[in-house]
């Protein structure tokens, strides 16, 4: 446990000790799972616990890495559906906060990453098979501050047919403020399953009645969250989250077959990720940003800037032929290093920066208004086109 009255010494033994003990069960598990043994992972993860006491208390890391390795083993097993994602925090070298107003920006890939593991289980043992009981929605997330657990109703969450932002973001707004931070998670699965089941193509049919599907009583909706990058540090970090959640559900859907790899519709799908994740911190979580963040953690490769056009109407087309980015490789002894200030960064509705970007449309608008009046209305119809182009992104 990380208390006060242990000295680093007796922490680091402590951590060892945990970390040990987490692999020893785990090992026996895949032994036994693998070999045909009908042993329940929840009998695992209670074995550790009475033996090492409040495991939650654990806040270096090792809680979730040996979960990640029991589940991946119940995984191999067949007791689920498992997928992984990994998405990397970003450095911002170039263009700031004007993302939205659609500069163009540098940004550059950080050492630090968020890697996230997601499963689908049936959540009923032998004894419940004859018993129906609502689907549930887990997210249990480990970094430097601590283990957060979230859990909930599936259907409380998320609208099992639409998946709808409107419902999930009332979730959290209407529950309590410590479990908001889940928000991240949540917006991200229910804006790629929004996108999916209203596609009406008919190569996302199957996909689309899956996803519908895994609202039916008796299924468990977990999510596993590891992260080493800082949290209101101005590195992304939850840009990093969604993006990797979102990786980590599409890895479940092609790991399993769920849908096929060579499927061009649901491949245009992915390739729009960065906006769904955008479009979760915005209309589910309630931040105001742009979407620099999700592209450059998604897009982002170590040692190349990533130079982004945050021209919206340039990435927003599934049959885009040119992506709006390039990357440039570091010259020849450049480092690039970031330095904590020490003032905590955020994005959320009420912060300097949802003023500046308030303030920013507002410019922009009275600065048509005025050229317009100055042009007699000449300049009127192009005003008007752009700004209705771009009025669902600045609004």
């Amino acid at each position: 446990r990380s208390s006060s009255k242990y000295s680093s010494t007796a922490k680091t033994r402590h951590v060892r000790y945990v970390n040990d003990t987490f692999v020893k069960y785990a090992r026996e598990f895949a032994r036994e799972a693998t070999s045909g043994g009908a042993v329940r992972v929840d009998d695992v993860i209670a074995a550790v616990e009475l033996e090492l006491g409040d495991v939650n208390a654990v806040s270096d890391g090792t809680f979730i890495d040996a979960r990640w390795g029991i589940e991946n083993a119940r995984a191999n097993a067949r007791e689920c559906l498992c997928g992984y994602g990994r998405a990397r925090a970003r450095i911002d070298v170039m263009g700031g906060v004007a993302d939205y107003s659609g500069a163009t920006v540098a940004q550059l890939s950080a050492a630090n990453s968020t890697r996230v593991m997601i499963t689908v289980r049936d959540d009923r043992d032998e004894e419940q098979s004859s018993r129906l009981h609502s689907s549930s929605f887990r997210v249990v997330s480990t970094s430097e501050s601590g283990v957060d657990v979230f859990e909930g109703a599936f259907e409380k969450v998320f609208h099992v047919k639409t998946f709808e932002a409107a419902k999930t973001r009332a979730a959290f707004e209407q529950g309590a403020s410590h479990d908001r931070w889940a928000a991240y998670v949540a917006g991200t699965i229910s804006e790629l399953f929004r996108a999916i089941v209203s596609d009406d193509d008919a190569a996302m049919v199957a996909l689309g009645r899956w996803i519908r599907e895994l609202g039916a009583r008796g299924r468990a909706l977990d999510v596993f969250v590891s992260s080493d990058v800082p949290r209101g540090k101005g590195v992304a970090s939850s840009a990093a989250l969604e993006v990797a959640t979102a990786r980590a559900m599409v890895d479940l859907m092609l790991r399993n077959s769920i849908v096929a790899r060579d499927n061009a519709r649901f491949i245009a799908h992915c390739a729009m990720l960065p906006l769904y994740c955008h479009s979760a911190e915005n209309n589910v979580v309630g931040a105001p940003c742009g979407f620099m963040d999700q592209y450059a953690c998604f897009w982002g490769q170590p040692g190349r800037f990533l130079a982004l056009n945050c021209d919206l109407a340039k990435t927003s087309a599934l049959d885009r032929a040119v992506e709006p980015f390039r990357h440039v490789t570091l010259p020849h002894g450049l480092r690039i290093y970031a330095i904590d200030s020490g003032v905590r960064h955020s994005n959320s509705g009420g912060s300097d920066y949802a003023h500046v970007r308030c303030g920013t449309f507002m410019g922009r608008k009275m600065l048509f208004n005025e050229i317009e009046a100055r042009l007699g209305g000449r300049f009127g119809v192009r005003t008007q086109l752009m700004w209705h182009h771009r009025r669902g992104w600045m609004g």
